[in-house]
């Protein structure tokens, strides 16, 4: 016995006739259909063609896909490329625009994709840089720490470390670098670097007191490990002469922001004090209270040994009483100089 299925036959034939124009509307005859991803990640730099950032159907899909849509952005960022720019690539490329179907995606997002700055590149760099500047001692390179999400094109590249902008010292310190791609422009980055520097330092003799003027036998060389952050003496010839203004311990390396360059007239150094008013003139050997430089006052003994009067000093040793000729002219003089602001406009105006 033989079981017969009714099978509904016309709703089947009409479903397969509705279908397939569907099928068919995939790539319509003569037209070109354009699939546009969301987003892609291309090589930073690399240029972009329509078969990288979509799907294409038609007879003209692949004269399409090699039309140009510009550059990858650099490494790290992205762009967005629209349906309007689309159409007029194509439509320079020779495909006229009532031939272009665009669907999904009404744009689609580029990000251009980069390599890390590696750590090993950038200490080569540096020791490269500590080379040619031959420092005076041993430097050695601790640790080196490059900024977060740096990110740089791929390819060959050359990375050139420039000298800190503060002196190479110890401890951490700020180095700029050059990263160089072909014939792209370099670009400049900066990054932390930890150094160890052991090199010749004066260090005091004997204990030294404050205000102190520096001889040949206050110090001597050793060679040592530099404290971080700070910079020390290390020329005897330099250091001559500098007057401390702070004590040093015996042993203890002088550090530069410990000495200064002595003034014209220091306190407790005899000076030689004049006044004069019309025919009358007195010179004075005395002793100043208060150290100044040529144009500063200071305080100085006054004839009678007790009291103090205010002179101006015009050359090491050498004070004009106020109230005198001269120092009535210096200070017209002084009053008569430009302001800073004004000085710089005539500068520049020659």
């Amino acid at each position: 016995m033989r079981t017969r299925l009714a099978v509904p036959v016309l709703p089947i034939l009409a479903l397969v006739f509705a279908v397939l124009p569907a099928v068919a509307a995939g790539a319509p005859e003569g037209r070109l259909v354009v699939s546009l991803r969301p987003e892609v990640t291309l090589a930073a730099g690399a240029p972009v063609t329509l078969a990288d950032v979509a799907r294409l159907e038609g007879p003209l899909a692949e004269r399409a896909g090699r039309v140009r849509l510009g550059q990858a952005p650099p490494a790290g960022r992205s762009r967005v490329i629209g349906v309007l720019a689309i159409r007029e690539a194509l439509r320079r490329a020779g495909i006229s625009p009532e031939r272009v179907d665009v669907r999904d995606a009404g744009r689609v997002r580029i990000f251009g994709r980069g390599e890390p700055l590696g750590e090993a590149e950038v200490r080569a760099a540096i020791e490269r840089m500590l080379g040619e500047l031959h420092p005076k001692g041993k430097v050695t390179i601790e640790k080196v720490e490059i900024p977060r999400g740096l990110v740089l094109p791929p390819g060959k590249r050359e990375v050139v470390a420039r000298p800190p902008l503060g002196g190479l010292r110890a401890g951490r310190v700020r180095i700029p670098i050059e990263v160089k791609a072909g014939r792209r422009p370099p670009r400049r980055y900066a990054v932390s670097a930890d150094l160890s520097i052991e090199a010749p330092v004066l260090v005091a003799a004997r204990n030294l007191d404050r205000g102190a003027r520096l001889r040949p036998g206050d110090l001597r060389l050793e060679t040592r490990k530099l404290p971080p952050g700070k910079a020390v003496l290390d020329d005897p010839q330099q250091a001559r002469g500098l007057v401390l203004r702070r004590p040093v311990r015996a042993g203890e390396p002088v550090l530069a922001r410990q000495v200064t360059r002595p003034a014209a007239v220091e306190a407790g150094q005899p000076v030689r004090a004049l006044f004069r008013r019309g025919a009358v003139t007195l010179e004075l050997d005395t002793v100043a209270r208060t150290r100044g430089d040529v144009g500063a006052l200071v305080r100085v003994v006054g004839i009678d040994g007790r009291k103090t009067v205010i002179g101006r000093v015009v050359a090491p040793g050498r004070v004009v009483v106020l109230g005198s000729d001269e120092a009535a002219e210096l200070e017209m003089a002084r009053r008569a100089r430009p302001a800073p602001r004004e000085a710089r406009e005539e500068r520049e105006a020659r």
